[in-house]
């Protein structure tokens, strides 16, 4: 697991690529704030998901809420990763998050990829409730 560093340009860097109670995850820097992603079996995710409607997904509480949702995620080269699954993802560029180029930066949250991994496995979680 590599450390969150927020820098004001952009960057797409994998902070840590792993698997909690089986389902994949990806935690990514894109430089000035980081996003997580959780990838649920594409069978399963038929039933808990819809493409074009995030009402289902907008159920798992996490950080700012689901804000992504497709069959693949962009690796560090921006190519597609999808691994046959449906990525659902989020981001830590909100109101009181911390964003390198923002007047008000030194009162705002920089979150640490261990802490981002805690809310990695409660929407894991939450996604294991569901079923």
């Amino acid at each position: 697991m590599k450390e969150m560093v927020y820098i004001n340009e952009e960057k797409r860097e994998w902070l840590d690529h792993s698997e909690y109670k089986g389902y994949e995850y990806v935690i990514m820097s894109l430089g000035t704030h980081p996003t997580a992603y959780v990838g649920i079996p594409s069978a399963e995710a038929n039933d808990l998901f819809r493409e074009e409607d995030l009402e289902e997904s907008d159920s798992i509480n996490v950080h700012g809420g689901i804000t992504y949702e497709n069959s693949y995620i962009l690796d560090e080269n921006k190519n597609e990763y999808g691994n046959d699954k449906w990525w659902i993802g989020w981001d830590y560029a909100h109101l009181y998050d911390y964003m390198p180029d923002n007047d008000y930066s030194q009162y705002r949250k920089k979150w640490t990829t261990e802490e981002i991994l805690r809310d990695v496995k409660s929407v894991i979680d939450q996604i294991i409730d569901k079923k």
